[in-house]
């Protein structure tokens, strides 16, 4: 199955015919034969029981296919304990041939529907395997070479991290020796060096320091007595020798002498002496200015620290850094001052946290200061060639605009300036310098001023509608813009946000917005404050965005939170009819769907007209009488009647109000006869009779349980059993069983034995007066009974089965 199908593959019947308890004890019975099976058989019977299981392991595994490896993937630990040579030979060809094991490498669903993670059986197995010391070199080799390829998910589970775990200073997770594990990444630095580099500096880290257990053998020995916490002396010898390695790498680069200046504080005063010596002979020998900013940005952020002076780095070492940080400046003002420019928000330096009166504010203002400063020279010095250099490298172009408004005085130079960054907006960083102009015309709007004719003329309306396009989003600039008559082309384009609008701007930014057919963009302007929308403005905006399909929905996002909190406020105006709303609510259904706005509205409806039940379970399904529908019910096409019926699906499952119920809850029994007879009348004429109750049974479900009061409430009762259906019956005990939702497993059947108990209460206070709910809730608690002696019994299996 694709992998968006594989939580749900019962639905689709690709369940397995043996249980995970049966297969899992023929793994390990398969593990108990290849360890123990030769001297139990070889003599007495002469069968060589270990080389069957390594055989049996060989082909159940090759021809290797990812297919192969998804449908196997929680035997793989035990595949790899029962045959390990075998096995690591597999594993080792794919790599070095087919590659297939590379392919379990992809980002995992890390959703609540996840299909987990599909490598983490292939790495249990490689882990299982580390334990012993001889399988210890090829382990790590194959380890390192899937590190290789990295993977962007928050799974933990990543080669990488159980390659770190094995060389875990402190805690390793293998019964090699200390001396073995030295060899053994001495070994893979050769092939993988950036692997190993990795590993090594991961020792040295002066941070704290967490680590959790890899996979064990469940009946081989090899881990037994390994993987606590060694002696400091072994920790500390570990810990030596991947200094040694690190400081005597064979070729330095700013990354790896980055990384040993942030754990400079781990290191002797001897091993920072000759990093500093490193650094400068790097420095000296290398003509690049970007690496040597990089580089010196590394030691702003954490050799200047006050912890450094007192956490054990010298004086004398604290001076080095600040002399080699001075050979490493750059030449070029840009590179020099970029890293002031490479984010909105600049990250602090060690120094800075660790102070002890640390202000945010003085910081800003400090910060705002030196990127003056450092603008000021970029222009006098490069001009507009610094200054393009710098946005082409910058994360923070509307920064720049705005302080270089500060910066540069004068019509004509303002003229200048503007004109080179609308040159720039049809260029490769377009949209740079769009950012950029924003945040000029931040301070110098200008939109009635010369700037605009002056644009006009230099580049056409184009230009003159990328100016106003970059100018504040309000409107003064909106009425220059239907002055000019580039109406269509603003609307189109501009980019909203929300910005305290007055109530004037706010509506007519929708009107604008919603005729150009971007009512997600109004939307998103001013869905902060409904109060500043007119009435007709917030219906017109929510019917645009649920029926409009030619915005692209990941400009901006529409979250279900404020679309209730638009129905909220349109629920409280006067002037817009129930049926309004109702249709409103309709289109939102899946965004109403968890809200706590709800569908009051379409309920409301539903009880005072029968036949939107009736639609509703016509549209979502189909006849058992073998009949044909009336002309209105049937939509021809394909893909509008799949819509039509997932939308309808979506309301009766929503649907929580009965039918004859006021606004405080209670329900009149004549009212709810009246609205059943005329519902189960119509749907019988359809063919849905069945089908109908059962989804009335669902509503009925569907009612609040009151602390300390029998449930369902009397009325309920009495409508059941006025109807006498064992149909509604049947949609009872599904809504009710549907109504659990989403929980947490205990360890055995607990839960189910306290909700059947629950069932069975309620059944016997209404089996004398209500027999056929009675009869209903006691089938609920059954269908628990059956649940918890399931969950009793597979949790005594998982007891018997040494899972770890």
């Amino acid at each position: 199955l694709h992998e968006d199908k594989r939580p749900f593959a019962g639905l689709y019947g690709k369940v397995r015919q043996h249980s995970a308890a049966l297969r899992n004890g023929i793994c390990e019975t398969l593990v108990l034969l290849s360890v123990h099976g030769n001297n139990l058989f070889r003599n007495p019977l002469g069968i060589d029981v270990e080389t069957k299981v390594m055989l049996l392991v060989s082909k159940l595994l090759t021809p290797l296919t990812l297919e192969k490896l998804l449908s196997h993937d929680r035997d793989l630990p035990n595949y790899a304990e029962a045959a390990p040579e075998e096995f690591l030979r597999i594993i080792k060809n794919d790599l070095d041939s087919n590659r297939v094991v590379f392919e379990l490498l992809t980002p995992a669903d890390t959703g609540i529907f996840g299909a987990g993670c599909p490598r983490t059986g292939l790495l249990w197995a490689l882990e299982c395997l580390a334990w012993r010391p001889q399988n210890l070199p090829r382990v790590a080799d194959i380890l390192a070479q899937l590190s290789t390829k990295k993977i962007d998910d928050n799974w933990a589970n990543k080669p990488e991290n159980s390659l770190q775990s094995i060389f875990r200073s402190w805690m390793p997770q293998t019964a090699a020796t200390v001396e073995q594990r030295i060899m053994t990444l001495e070994a893979i630095a050769k092939n993988f060096p950036d692997i190993v580099w990795a590993i090594c500096v991961e020792q040295f880290d002066p941070g704290s320091r967490t680590g959790s257990s890899n996979y064990r053998p469940r009946w081989r020995s090899d881990a037994s007595g390994a993987g606590q916490p060694v002696t400091r002396r072994e920790d500390a010898q570990f810990i030596r020798r991947c200094v040694e390695i690190a400081l005597a790498w064979p070729t330095h680069n700013e990354r790896t002498l980055g990384d040993l200046v942030e754990r400079l504080q781990a290191l002797s005063d001897e091993h920072q002496t000759a990093v500093w010596d490193m650094i400068d002979a790097w420095a000296s020998a290398c003509s690049d200015e970007d690496k040597k900013a990089q580089l010196r940005d590394r030691i702003r952020r954490y050799a200047f620290t006050r912890r450094s002076r007192t956490g054990g780095i010298t004086s004398e070492n604290a001076s080095r850094a600040r002399q080699s940080s001075a050979m490493l400046s750059p030449a070029d003002p840009v590179i020099r001052h970029e890293w002031l420019f490479r984010a909105q928000w600049v990250e602090e330096s060690a120094e800075e946290i660790e102070h002890h009166d640390f202000d945010y504010r003085l910081r800003e203002q400090r910060i705002h200061e030196q990127r003056t400063s450092a603008l000021c020279e970029i222009w006098q010095q490069r001009k507009f060639e610094g200054l393009a250099k710098l946005l082409h490298r910058s994360g923070a172009p509307h920064i720049i605009g705005n302080i270089m408004a500060d910066l540069i005085e004068g019509s004509r130079p303002v003229l200048e300036f503007v004109k080179y960054c609308i040159a720039g907006t049809t260029g490769e960083h377009a949209s740079k310098y769009e950012h950029c102009l924003k945040g000029f015309l931040l301070k110098n709007p200008d939109p009635k001023g010369a700037l605009p004719a002056a644009i006009e003329t230099a580049f056409g309306r184009d230009g003159l509608t990328t100016l106003y396009l970059c100018m504040q989003f309000g409107s003064a600039t909106w009425q220059e813009v239907e002055k000019k008559g580039l109406r269509q082309a603003y609307w189109s384009q501009v980019s909203t946000h929300w910005n305290n609008h007055e109530p004037d701007e706010a509506n007519e930014l929708i009107d604008r917005l919603v005729e150009v057919e971007r009512p997600l963009a109004a939307f998103h302007a001013v869905h902060l404050d409904w109060t500043k929308v007119e009435t007709s403005r917030l219906t017109k905006l929510l019917h645009a965005v649920a029926t409009t399909g030619t915005e692209m929905p990941s400009s901006y996002k529409l979250r279900d939170y404020e679309v209730s909190e638009a129905f909220k406020t349109l629920d409280k105006r006067p002037g817009v009819s129930s049926e309004e709303k109702a249709q409103l609510e309709f289109l939102y259904l899946a965004a109403l769907d968890h809200g706590e706005h709800g569908i009051p509205n379409i309920e409301k409806q539903i009880a005072i007209s029968p036949s939107l039940f009736v639609h509703a379970v016509i549209s979502t399904f189909k006849r058992n009488d073998g009949g044909t529908d009336p002309a209105e019910f049937v939509i021809e096409d394909p893909e509008r009647r799949s819509a039509v019926a997932g939308a309808t699906y979506r309301l009766l499952d929503r649907i929580r109000r009965v039918p004859g119920s006021d606004e405080n809850g209670v329900i009149n029994l004549s009212e709810l006869k009246a609205w059943l007879t005329d519902v189960r009348t119509q749907l019988k004429k359809y063919g849905r009779a069945e089908i109908g109750d059962q989804c009335i049974g669902q509503v009925f479900s569907r009612t609040p349980v009151r602390e300390g009061s029998t449930w369902p409430n009397r009325t309920i009762c009495e409508a059941m059993e006025w109807m006498g259906s064992d149909e509604v019956g049947r949609g009872f005990h599904i809504g009710a069983r549907n109504s659990r939702g989403v929980h947490w497993r205990g360890d055995d059947g607990a839960q189910e034995r306290e909700l059947a108990a629950r069932y069975r209460n309620w059944a016997d206070e209404l089996a004398f007066e209500f027999p056929l709910v009675s009869g209903v809730l006691e089938s609920v608690a059954a269908s628990y009974d059956r649940e918890a002696q399931w969950e009793d019994t597979d949790a005594r299996i998982r007891k018997r089965l040494p899972y770890g």
